[in-house]
C-alpha cells in the first residue's frame, strides 16, 4: 500500500476523535443556551464525525478494485473526488484541530469559576455562546488560509548580517528554491508571477535544494522546463532531493546540467564574484541516502578556500549544520521541511509535526557565526493543502560590516 494512503488511514481516526469532541461541545453549548431544546433534535450531529472515514474508504476501495492503479489521489489532474472528499476532509480536520485547545479551555472555565465563586450559570452561558461563535469563525479563517497559503507563492526576503565578509559581498542576493514538486496540485503556471519577478530583479546566485517532482516521471519534463527557463545569466546550482532520488535520480541531474545548472552531488564549485570567490558545496542528504557523518566531515573539510562559503543540502540535519560551522561555512541553504506545510499556533505557540524531525524548519536561523536558511518551498506532500506555511521562494540578501555600520 502506498505511503500516502497508509498515512491517510492513520490520520482519519485522529480526525474522527477531534470531530467527536467538536460535536460534543456544540451539543453542550446549544443545551446550555437553550435548555428547552429537545435532545432528540441534536442526535443527528453525532453522525457527522463518521464523515472522517469517507475519504480513506473511497481511496481504499479504489485501490483494492483497481489493483492500485485507479486511486484518484494519484491521478494526473485534480478531479471531482478532490472537491467532494479530499479538500473538505482537510478543511474539516484542520478546523477541528485548531478548535480543540480553545474548546478545551472554554470547557474548563466554568468549572474553575465555580470552584472559586458560588455559582457559574452566567459564565457557562457566556462560554457556550463564545464556543458557538468560535466554530464558524475558525472555519472561515482556516478555509481562507488554506486557499491563500496553497495557491499563492510569495517572495520572502531574509537580510543576513555577515560582518566577516569582504565589502564586495554587500547586498549579494541569493534566490533559494526547494520542493517545487510539480504534480497535479502544483502546475508550473502557478509560478509564473514569481518567475517574472525574479527575471526583473535577477539575484547573484540561484540555488535549488531539491525535490523537483513529487512522484510521477510524467512531470519530470515539466519541472525541467520550469527550472531551465529561469535566469541563465547568473550561476545556478542544485542538489538532490528525496523525491528526485526516488523517481528520477538520473533524468533530473542530466536535464538540469544540459541547460546550464550545476548539479552537485557531494561536490564543490567555485564561482567568481568581483575579485572574490564563492564556494557552493552540494551534499546529498536524503531519507534513502543519509550521508555518514565521517563522509560529510571529509567533504566539508576538503573544501577549497573562498571568501563566501555556502552549503546546499536538501535536509537540514543538525549534524551537517554543526559540521558546516566547524568547517568555516557562512551559509547553509536547505528545503525539505515545506515550512511544516501544516502549522498550528494555539495561544501564540508554534507547533508542526516537522519540528519532531528538525528544529530548523522555516526561515533564517543564526547558529553561531553560521546562518541557516530553510525555505518553505512551493509544492506539497501527503496533504493537498498548506496551512500557515505559505508557499515561497526565499530571497537572501547579505550585509557586510560596511552596510551594517551605515545602518542600511
Amino acid at each position: 500500500m502506498p505511503w500516502p494512503l497508509r498515512m491517510l488511514l492513520i490520520t482519519a481516526p485522529l480526525a474522527f476523535l477531534l470531530h467527536c469532541f467538536t460535536v460534543y461541545r456544540v451539543q453542550r453549548a446549544l443545551l446550555t443556551l437553550w435548555p428547552q431544546l429537545p435532545r432528540r433534535r441534536l442526535k443527528w450531529l453525532r453522525w457527522l464525525p463518521l464523515g472522517s472515514f469517507l475519504l480513506p474508504a473511497v481511496a481504499l476501495a479504489q485501490y483494492s478494485l483497481s489493483g492500485g492503479t485507479g486511486v484518484f489521489l494519484y491521478q494526473e489532474h485534480i478531479g471531482l473526488w478532490d472537491y467532494l472528499l479530499n479538500y473538505p476532509f482537510w478543511i474539516a480536520f484542520l478546523t477541528s484541530a485548531e478548535l480543540f485547545p480553545y474548546l478545551l479551555l472554554l470547557t474548563g472555565v466554568p468549572i474553575v469559576w465555580k470552584k472559586f465563586f458560588s455559582s457559574s450559570p452566567p459564565v457557562r452561558r457566556l462560554a457556550a455562546a463564545f464556543q458557538l461563535l468560535l466554530i464558524p469563525t475558525l472555519f472561515i479563517y482556516v478555509s481562507y488560509r488554506i486557499l491563500n497559503d496553497t495557491r499563492n507563492v510569495r517572495l520572502r526576503e531574509h537580510v543576513l548580517p555577515l560582518r566577516q565578509l569582504p565589502a564586495a559581498f554587500d547586498h549579494f542576493r541569493i534566490a533559494l528554491l526547494a520542493d517545487i514538486q510539480v504534480d497535479r496540485y502544483t502546475p508550473p503556471e502557478r509560478l509564473a508571477p514569481v518567475w517574472e519577478a525574479i527575471r526583473q530583479h535577477p539575484p547573484d546566485l540561484i540555488a535549488f535544494a531539491g525535490d523537483l517532482v513529487t512522484w510521477k516521471n510524467h512531470f519530470v519534463q515539466q519541472g525541467l522546463e520550469l527550472l531551465c527557463g529561469m535566469v541563465d545569466s547568473v550561476p545556478r546550482v542544485a542538489c538532490m532531493g528525496d523525491h528526485d532520488f526516488w523517481f528520477a535520480p538520473k533524468p533530473i541531474p542530466a536535464g538540469l546540467q544540459s541547460c546550464g545548472w550545476e548539479f552537485l552531488q557531494d561536490q564543490h564549485r567555485i564561482f567568481p564574484w568581483r575579485g572574490n570567490r564563492v564556494l557552493v558545496t552540494g551534499i546529498t542528504n536524503i531519507y534513502s541516502r543519509p550521508i555518514p557523518e565521517a563522509q560529510a566531515r571529509a567533504i566539508l573539510q576538503s573544501a577549497p578556500d573562498a571568501e563566501l562559503k555556502i552549503l546546499l543540502v536538501h535536509q537540514p540535519s543538525q549534524a551537517l549544520i554543526e559540521l558546516a560551522g566547524q568547517a568555516g561555512y557562512h551559509l547553509v541553504l536547505a528545503g525539505h521541511t515545506h515550512g511544516g506545510q501544516i502549522v498550528f499556533r494555539p495561544f501564540g505557540f508554534t507547533f508542526t509535526p516537522t519540528q519532531l524531525e528538525n528544529r530548523f524548519f522555516s526561515g533564517a536561523y543564526a547558529y553561531g557565526r553560521l546562518w541557516v536558511v530553510v525555505t518553505n518551498g512551493i509544492g506539497l506532500t501527503f496533504a493537498p493543502v498548506r496551512y500557515q506555511a505559505p508557499a515561497e521562494i526565499s530571497v537572501i540578501r547579505l550585509q557586510t560590516s560596511e552596510s551594517i555600520n551605515a545602518g542600511d
